[in-house]
């Protein structure tokens, strides 16, 4: 299996896009679920020589973003997402 979670790259057309290494397989959306895995786990990870994920996993990067600082985007804002959400329990609308 090759590792790798996070990624930003161009597409075949030239867009400027980040992965999202959640891939989703099923109607549950939650991470270890039947249907749900991260890249590296069942499918190539981001250090492969070419990778291809689902066109809902691409998102689309402003020119205002460095391709180092979106490379590190993914994980690191699923992590702070779910300690915010099921740790501290931030609901919508509420702030830190």
């Amino acid at each position: 299996m090759v590792l790798g979670t996070d990624a930003a790259a161009k597409t075949e057309s030239g867009e400027r896009v980040l992965f999202y290494p959640v891939i989703i397989e099923s109607s549950s959306l939650e991470l270890g679920a039947s249907g749900v895995s991260l890249l590296s786990e069942k499918y190539p990870g981001t250090f492969a020589d070419e990778l291809w994920v689902p066109q809902m996993n691409l998102v689309s990067l402003p020119d205002e973003i460095s391709d180092e600082q979106a490379g590190c985007l993914s994980t690191a804002s699923l992590t702070a997402y779910r300690m915010l959400t099921t740790q501290a329990n931030l609901l919508p609308g509420q702030t830190v």
